[in-house]
């Protein structure tokens, strides 16, 4: 299970930290390629993960392309009805909307983690451009110096309306060594396993998708 090979990780980071008297704790992690088989409901044409800039900078950024067998505006629904994210998108416990200034910007408050290991509160931003894009910016919280997450929605294969162009991008970085370190290891699972939750919420919410196994 991810929650126990997370905290077996944490406790042997824990332990080192404690017993070291010298040494560099910057040092990050490589994460090896991997090839990526093809999901039953998604077309995969791109995923990234990486590290941005140079020595000292613990920012990542994640980016991903698919091809959904589902129309822009389904899917863009779906993205921007942030309430409902505690219903279906993995290690989100809860998602409340705390205020709104328009029809295409509010704020939410989300609760994230692992329970009992790791469970931490922020803040957000949500700027709204229907049918293509959502925009999540972090505004404050104990988990994360930087936090921005962009969701964009363009035309599919052919201009067939009922599939469309998926793009997922986040970038981040988090305040704590420990969290830093863990998501060398784990956060490309986890981000996985988000983005992915959001082709199935579709699939509950329209029924069976429009295409499905073929490679742009």
């Amino acid at each position: 299970m991810l929650l126990e090979q997370i905290q077996l990780v944490s406790q042997r980071l824990i332990r080192h930290r404690c017993n070291s008297t010298q040494g560099n704790h910057g040092t990050i992690l490589s994460k090896k390629s991997r090839a990526i088989q093809p999901l039953p409901l998604i077309v995969i044409s791109q995923r990234n993960f990486k590290l941005s800039g140079g020595l000292g900078n613990n920012r990542k950024d994640f980016s991903e392309r698919k091809i959904l067998g589902y129309s822009m505006e389904e899917l863009f629904n779906i993205v921007a009805e942030v309430e409902k994210y505690k219903h279906f998108v993995p290690y989100c416990l809860n998602s409340v909307v705390t205020s709104q200034t328009s029809a295409k910007r509010f704020t939410a408050d989300l609760t994230i983690g692992f329970p009992p290991l790791l469970v931490e509160n922020y803040t957000a931003s949500f700027m709204l451009t229907s049918p293509t894009l959502v925009k999540s910016v972090y505004i404050r919280g104990n988990l994360f110096n930087h936090l921005e997450t962009i969701w964009k929605f363009s035309p599919g294969p052919s201009g067939d309306p009922k599939s469309c162009t998926f793009d997922f991008y986040m970038s981040f970085e988090f305040r704590s060594l420990l969290h830093t370190q863990l998501s060398q290891m784990f956060f490309d699972n986890v981000v996985n396993k988000i983005t992915d939750a959001f082709s199935v919420e579709a699939k509950r919410r329209y029924g069976p998708p429009s295409i499905t196994n073929e490679y742009v």
